[in-house]
């Protein structure tokens, strides 16, 4: 228990002003009180090194160095001058173009193989945004990360503006008469995937002109292995597109199909194939069989690892209880 005093008429000055005190030991003069306030700041805000004389750093030391280059920054951005930029009106206003009203551009985006649509909202000649096109049957509407992303390409400061050969800049010319030291000779082009009909018809001149070149498609990510067991079943290259929306069960084995080939479709597919608006509708189920954690994974309703070496194994009992023969052997750990 705390005892409080009450102020008497000791606690009065000799000129009638009453005496302030903070603490109960302040009041009563306690012993040793005297020698903690004898100082301007509280022992635990200052260091007894400073007060002592001792020439070593301490706390408000730092902070008057860094108060006074904060000053002599500010100073010395006060005598520069900013720059002169001189806003004009057009001299021919384009028909098309209204300040502060944003236009929209459709494009289209490739990546891994597949495309895009897109939107590009543009303000006054500055693409500042990008979105999906609800026009294109792929992605409808929808954009992923890499695409929404890519207008930050435009304003990379270290965006090449220029074409170079090994070390130095290039011209358009410089290439043209480069291709043309190349009839004859051993080409070969590394290329990415693409559906691009530009980029194809490019392919069939270019091998047309030298037969002796060899274009090869690369991916970064890995072997788009869905397209190569189409073109085996199939004949020819072919692209597969899952109808997730229309299947009850989803089986995948070791294929992230919501995040690589072809996400955005992938992704609305399987989305429509979960959605309920009926009492009597009912979700479908997905299964997953992978050797490394992935979105599609995570997603699932029955995820199981397994070894990559072991899921052809089991892909196979699969579809031998499916009454499909693939004369697979082997077992599954």
């Amino acid at each position: 228990m705390i005892e409080l005093d009450i102020l008497s008429s000791s606690d009065v000055a000799a000129d009638g002003q009453p005496k302030f005190w903070r603490s109960q030991a302040d009041l009563r003069n306690a012993a040793g009180h005297r020698a903690i306030v004898k100082d301007e700041f509280h022992p635990a805000a200052t260091d007894r090194s400073e007060l002592d004389g001792d020439p070593g750093p301490s706390r408000r030391s730092f902070m008057k160095i860094m108060g006074a280059s904060m000053a002599m920054a500010g100073v010395g951005l006060s005598g520069c001058r900013r720059p002169v930029e001189a806003v004009l009106p057009y001299a021919r206003k384009p028909e098309d173009v209204v300040p502060g009203i944003p236009n929209f551009y459709a494009t289209a985006m490739p990546m891994g193989g597949y495309v895009q649509g897109l939107l590009v909202e543009s303000h006054e000649g500055r693409p500042t945004k990008v979105d999906g096109n609800p026009e294109h049957p792929m992605n409808r509407g929808a954009a992923d990360v890499f695409a929404q992303a890519s207008i930050l390409n435009l304003y990379d400061p270290d965006r090449s503006r220029t074409m170079r050969r090994e070390t130095g800049e290039a011209s358009w010319v410089d290439f043209v008469g480069f291709t043309r030291q190349l009839q004859g000779r051993r080409l070969v082009v590394l290329s990415e995937p693409t559906s691009s009909p530009t980029v194809l018809r490019l392919r069939d001149q270019l091998l047309a002109q030298n037969p002796n070149a060899r274009w090869i498609t690369y991916r970064g990510i890995g072997e788009d292995t869905a397209s190569l067991g189409v073109q085996e079943a199939a004949g020819r290259p072919l692209r597969p597109l899952y109808r997730f929306s229309q299947a009850q069960t989803i089986v995948s084995f070791d294929a992230d199909f919501l995040s690589t080939e072809n996400a955005v479709y992938n992704a609305r597919e399987y989305a429509q194939s979960r959605r309920v608006l009926e009492p009597t509708d009912e979700m479908s189920r997905l299964y997953v069989v992978e050797s490394a954690y992935t979105p599609t994974g995570g997603m699932a309703d029955h995820r199981r690892a397994l070894k990559a070496g072991s899921i052809p194994f089991l892909a196979a009992a699969v579809a031998q209880r499916l009454g499909v023969s693939t004369g697979a052997r082997g077992t599954v750990d």
